[in-house]
């Protein structure tokens, strides 16, 4: 879904979509009571409390700029709410697949006309019938997939499984 939108919506992809916070990425981050503490310590104050939401107010009416790992996530889930979040390993992967995909020439050319996600209404054999196409202009249909080729399988082969046994 985040790599349909990626590609066929990337308008919409910053809207629906975030990396999830990496810690890694916060080395200084004030994460433990002690840590609390310890910037206190250093900072000349004396630690009050024994709750971490006390001291953290301590520590913040001391330097509202401390990086206190629960003010980011809480600020980040904020500015983020109703948005899906994708581990930062998801992340590289749905990004780079749509670079990889969007960069692909054929694909820029039928691109440049048509819209994604188009339902089309029908009837076979008396049923009604409903489909939801990727991407359609005037020429082209595109339905994008994605797979995962089992160990030691070359690609065409993990496709034609995905065709045969997905039944597209």
């Amino acid at each position: 879904t985040a790599l349909h939108c990626a590609v066929l919506e990337p308008e919409e992809f910053p809207n629906r979509y975030v990396e999830a916070l990496d810690e890694a990425k916060y080395p200084g981050a004030l994460r433990t009571i002690e840590h609390l503490r310890d910037y206190l310590r250093k900072g000349g104050e004396t630690p009050k409390g024994t709750k971490k939401d006390d001291v953290i107010k301590q520590v913040l009416a001391m330097d509202p700029e401390a990086p206190v790992w629960d003010v980011i996530t809480s600020e980040y889930g904020r500015i983020n709410t109703g948005k899906i979040m994708l581990f930062p390993d998801e992340w590289e992967r749905v990004t780079g697949m749509a670079a990889a995909v969007s960069a692909e020439p054929f694909v820029q050319q039928v691109m440049q006309t048509g819209r994604a996600e188009v339902t089309k209404l029908g009837e076979l054999e008396g049923i009604p019938v409903k489909c939801r196409l990727d991407w359609v202009n005037d020429e082209w249909i595109i339905d994008l997939k994605t797979l995962a080729a089992p160990k030691n399988k070359p690609m065409d082969k993990a496709v034609a499984l995905a065709i045969m046994t997905e039944q597209y």
